[in-house]
């Protein structure tokens, strides 16, 4: 009987465990989402032709935001946090702050750069966490 209350924590793998769980959420919440956006498509009039998008809605923005999260996964793998983190954070800035002027380039720079470096010093050196 005592055994049933103990816990056994394997740390080489223990960071894992967190990731599942705000996955696991995420993916509740989203479904959640698609339920309750096909119930209002189901009420919208029947000369309404797009219920599920706002019309208008920056086609660009949300499909490459999709495309670079998919990315960023597949880069986390290949590489490691921080390179993978920079480079994504840079294409994320561009697509949606746009790099039409030299200042925006500069400040998505700036911004990928130290950003990712201030999560990895205070998880990593810091509080001891191991990132992926």
């Amino acid at each position: 009987m005592a055994d049933l209350f103990k816990i056994n924590i394997t740390y080489s793998t223990s960071h894992m465990l967190f990731p599942k769980i705000v996955m696991g959420i995420l993916a509740v919440l989203a479904i959640t989402i698609v339920i309750q956006e096909l119930k209002k498509k189901k009420e919208c009039k029947a000369d309404e032709k797009k219920c599920f998008f706002i019309e208008g809605f920056d086609k660009v923005k949300l499909f490459g935001s999709l495309i670079l999260f998919v990315g960023y996964i597949f880069a986390m793998e290949w590489t490691s946090f921080l390179p993978a983190s920079i480079v994504f954070m840079m294409l994320f800035n561009l697509l949606y702050a746009g790099w039409h002027s030299k200042k925006s380039i500069i400040v998505s720079a700036v911004i990928s750069v130290f950003t990712p470096l201030l999560v990895w010093y205070l998880f990593g050196i810091v509080f001891n966490i191991t990132l992926p």
